[in-house]
């Protein structure tokens, strides 16, 4: 279980930060990441039910209630234990307790297929004024290590009243954590720290890895040399730290 959550806690941040690492310059505890992307007519192939597809993106045809898209099976550009979708789509104002647009995902370690798994929006990877919306991240069973194919289902739903939904482009980010740290790994990096100070009539200040730390095996959740973000920032005393725990299927 300690290695699942640890798992989870490396993809979100390889998800935030968007990285890819040559193999050629593998570092060691690499987190590797590749994405493919489904765009206008790619979404011929594939089993329609009333759905048609073409350059503007998958939609539905005339006078029909509900439309479906299942792709065809097929395998990731890497081995992954866990996948992000994003999706571009044109829909209407949806006041209604139906959506107009939805997706199920499911991925396969050889032939063993998983069941079909809803994914949703998920608003707490998102920033305001982003053009395409992320949805949770589907995680392969702990067990599996790794899988490599994938199969897609879409919805669609014609409200009354409504612009009729449809999907433009539907991306999507496979990661592969398998090499990161260990718990075990992480919690020797935490015990080397210096023992945290506690000022008179304060609280003890948590133990932090940072991140670029050359003292530290491992240290760095980004290889990248693009993953730089100190230029522009102010510095100011700290009062209070919020942890937020989203938890997803």
């Amino acid at each position: 279980m300690q290695r699942s959550v640890l798992i989870r806690g490396f993809l979100f941040l390889s998800l935030l930060i968007s990285f890819q690492v040559a193999a050629a310059d593998e570092p060691p505890n690499a987190i590797f990441s590749d994405l493919i992307w489904f765009r206008g007519e790619d979404f011929t192939e594939g089993d329609a039910d009333n759905a048609v597809a073409g350059p503007p993106g998958l939609s539905m045809v005339e006078n029909v209630v509900s439309a479906s898209y299942t792709s065809p099976e097929f395998e990731a550009p890497i081995p992954f234990n866990a996948l992000v979708p994003q999706w571009q789509a044109t829909l209407p104002p949806n006041d209604a307790p139906e959506h107009p647009l939805e997706f199920e995902f499911r991925t396969a370690k050889g032939d063993e297929w998983s069941e079909w798994i809803p994914i949703h929006a998920s608003h707490d990877n998102m920033l305001p004024g982003d053009t395409m919306v992320t949805g949770d991240m589907l995680v392969v069973p702990a067990e599996d290590m790794t899988h490599r194919n994938v199969q897609v289902r879409v919805f669609l739903m014609r409200l009354p009243g409504g612009t009729d939904p449809r999907l433009e482009a539907l991306r999507i980010d496979f990661i592969d954590s398998t090499a990161g740290p260990t718990t075990e790994e992480l919690i020797a990096q935490v015990q080397a720290l210096p023992a945290p100070q506690q000022e008179e009539g304060t609280f003890p200040k948590p133990a932090v890895i940072p991140r670029g730390d050359p003292d530290i095996p491992h240290d760095g959740w980004c290889f990248d040399p693009a993953c730089e973000y100190t230029d522009g920032l102010d510095y100011h005393p700290v009062s209070h730290l919020i942890l937020h725990h989203t938890v997803t299927s």
